[in-house]
Formats: C-alpha cells, structure tokens, sequence
C-alpha cells in the first residue's frame, strides 16, 4: 500500500505503552499512525487540522484535567472527523455523555487488538459511506435544480419537501416560502390561469409503498422565456442558429433512425456520425458540432472516456446520451461530468427533437419516467423496509446488531445488555447464519441494518 493510499489514524494516548503498542499494530496492518499524548493537547484542533486525519481514536479523559468528550465534540463539529473512544471509563453518566458526540466506537480497556482493528474497520467503512451519500444526495441535488422543468417533491401528505428553481419562477413562490406548506397553497389545480401545465408522479421506497408525490411543471407560454435566464442558463434574445449534431453509435440502425427523425427538422442538422470512437475526435474537430449523441451500446468503459473526453476537451459542446436501459447511479455520475440529456431508445420524435433542443439551450433533460427515478433516489423521508432476512431475526439478536454496528466489543454489549460474553458470541453466531455473513464487518455494510 503507497503511503499516499493509507487512512491516517490520530492516536490521542497518555499510556506510553498502550500508544505504542496500538501505533505499531495499526502501522504492521497499513495504517499510518501519528500520536499526541495528553500532555499535549494545546491547540488540539490545530494539530488534528494538520494532520488531516481519517479517524481519530482518543480517551474519554486527557491528561490530567481535559475533558476529552467536550474536544471530541469540537473534533466532530468543526472537522467532521469520526471518533473512536479508547478507555477504561464505564460508568453510565460518562456514556450518556459520550453518546452526545456520535462516536464510532467505544472500546473498553483492557482490550484486544482484534477488538480495536475491527472497531476502527467498521468506523471507516461507515464515514465513507456517509461521504458517499452526501455526495449522491449534492448531485442530485444538482441534477434537480438543472433541469428545464420546474420540480415540486411533497410527502405523502402533501407537505412540500423541495423546490427547484424553476418551479419558484413558474409558481411565483420562493423556496423558502413554499417549504412546509401543504402543496394546494403552492399549485392551484383549478386555476385557469396558471403558466404551467403539471404532471404527478408518485414516489415509491423500496417496499413499493407510496411515500411521497413529485410534480413535474412544464411552462406553456404563459412566462416568457427571458423569466428563466437566470434558471436554466441560457439568455432571452438568443440569436437561433441551426444545431450542428454528432452522433457516435455501433448500430447502422440507429444512425438510419436519427438520419430519419432529423432528415425535415428545421433547425437541426446532422453533420456527421462514427459508428467508432476513433473516429469522434477527428470528426469534433472537423464539424465543431453543437450537440453529440453518444449511444450506450458502446459500453460503459468507453461510454465514460467519451464523456470525460469530451467535457475536458471541448467544453462548448453538449452531450445527450442515448440509454437502452435506464441506470440512475450512471445517470447522475453522467449528470456531475456535465452531460445535458438522456433520451431512451423507446423516445418519440418530439422528445427527441426537444432533448437536442434543450441540451442546445444548456437545460438537462430528462423524461418524464427518468426524472421520476432520479426524484426518487433523492426523496430525504424515504425509507426502507427492514425486509424478510432482518425479519428472522430475533428481539435480543436485533438488540445486539444495533450495538455492532455502533461500534460496541462483546464486552460491552456483555455489560449494555446484562449478559455473559459467551452468550454475546452464541448470538453472533446465529445472527451470522441467518443474514449469510461471516464478520462483524460485513454484518455492518449490509445497507438495511441501520434502519432496524
């Protein structure tokens, strides 16, 4: 493992043995290891902001008079670096304390390695998978407030949860205004003389129970198109020129097609097509088109070097992406490298035209159905159903899940739960079988446990 690829550990440790013995195991098993003994936690938050670690495994108490919880707490608050308490404090008072600052383990001394090594696996694999979904949830956060459509997301008892931009413009209420009220307030069914049509589409957890209603709103004419400059990002005036498009595909069949539905568009004119990669930077090059239509049946691993290609290279030119299956994890990756539209190989002409269109004007476009996929990966009040394996198992053996994935040894869940560690392991056992995994580690990547 390169240095460069190692998780750094920040060991905050007055026992000089225990430091080195814990520095040492960490370090022979890849991890990088600084230590800061008690004595020296003066500018604690400066020395964890140098050090840039990735966890943080520290006493409850620090020296001889600093409260460790009450810096763990600033640690988390102001870096957002996760927590992992390593003491020889049980009493009741000081873990409701330290529950305060959401530790990702809490280890009892006396301890063993092995204790340690997977509380500090699991504790890492869980901040990850925080980062990472924060991460999708920014994107499709994104995603949202980029497209043509307006976009209202209520609960399902009508509650509005999100607005984008657009549909502030097209309803005439901000976003802050709207959030919380019931929707009726927002969209007035029955009026006349709304600028906007809208379309309902409900959203589904992965129980398929209905949990919640987005509104798609479409402007039909009664906004000038100047009232979304500042939206969608393209200006009102704009001189309307013919759209120049390169399409890249494998298939004869589809070239025709395309040749076809665009063979009478007035405005739009297909330039050139490549029924190979190596063709398409040539052929950019020569034709400086306005829109490329890149086709999935060139397979993903090419799929993403065009798109990478293409957005570093020539900036200026829109991407639309033409799926034959819908994939909403690579749609939003496709969506944060900068690809404008998604349009299906089951798309009529005039979502076509209107995908090109749009891409062309800088909107993202999204139909219907894959916009309603997308909403419905970002619904924040969605939820899931702990489902048949969970269903197996046991009240204690659930108990005990709950305190695995929080980080607690068998000798704490023994004392939380009043039983003997060999009882601890005889449910783990079981838990094990019933759910298919074989460590603690995997039981705590299962992605329904934590909703138990």
């Amino acid at each position: 493992m390169e240095s460069s690829d190692k998780k750094k550990i920040l060991l905050i440790e007055d026992e000089v043995l225990t430091a080195r013995n814990v520095k040492n195991t960490l370090e022979k098993v890849g991890y990088s290891v600084s230590v800061i003994s008690g004595s020296k936690v003066k500018d604690i938050l400066g020395r964890v902001s140098k050090i840039c670690p990735h966890l943080v495994v520290m006493d409850v108490v620090i020296g001889k008079k600093h409260d460790g919880i009450e810096i763990a707490k600033k640690i988390r608050s102001e870096l957002g670096v996760p927590i992992v308490y390593l003491t020889s404090y049980t009493d009741r008072a000081m873990l409701e304390r330290v529950k305060v600052t959401e530790p990702y383990g809490y280890i009892i001394k006396p301890f063993e390695m092995v204790e340690l090594l997977s509380t500090i696996e699991i504790a890492l694999y869980k901040c990850e998978m925080e980062r990472r979904l924060k991460e999708t949830k920014k994107r499709l956060i994104k995603t949202l407030e980029s497209i043509g459509d307006g976009v209202i997301i209520v609960d399902n008892k009508g509650t509005v949860t999100f607005l984008n931009n657009v549909a502030e413009v097209l309803t005439g209420w901000k976003r802050e205004s709207a959030l919380g009220r019931n929707v009726k307030h927002i969209i007035d069914a029955d009026s006349k003389n709304k600028p906007f049509s809208f379309m309902v589409s409900q959203i589904r957890d992965n129980s398929n129970d209905v949990i919640g209603f987005a509104f798609i709103l479409q402007n039909t004419g009664g906004l000038r198109e100047s009232s979304f400059s500042n939206t969608i990002g393209f200006s009102a005036g704009e001189k309307q020129e013919t759209i120049k498009v390169l399409l890249i595909t494998p298939s004869t069949f589809v070239r025709e097609g395309v040749c076809k539905l665009l063979e009478y568009e007035e405005g739009i004119e297909l330039v050139a097509y490549a029924l190979e990669t190596k063709f398409m930077v040539p052929l950019i090059e020569e034709k400086r088109p306005d829109v490329v239509i890149v086709d999935t049946a060139l397979g993903n691993p090419e799929i993403t070097g065009i798109l990478e290609l293409v957005m570093e290279r020539y900036g200026d030119t829109k991407v639309v992406v033409l799926l034959h299956s819908p994939d909403d994890r690579f749609i939003v990756d496709a969506i944060s490298l900068g690809v404008k539209g998604f349009i299906l190989d089951t798309s009529n002409r005039e979502q076509f035209i209107g995908a090109l269109r749009a891409a062309y004007k800088g909107e993202i476009w999204l139909e219907f159905g894959l916009m309603t996929r997308i909403i419905n990966r970002f619904i924040p009040f969605s939820r899931i159903r702990h489902g048949e394996l969970v269903n197996r198992l046991t009240r204690r053996e659930k108990e005990i899940v709950k305190l695995v994935v929080d980080g607690y040894t068998n000798k704490q869940i023994s004392r939380e739960l009043y039983i003997s560690q060999n009882t601890v392991k005889t449910h783990l056992v079981n838990i094990f079988k019933k759910l298919g995994v074989t460590s603690r580690l995997q039981l705590a990547r299962l992605p329904y446990i934590k909703y138990l």
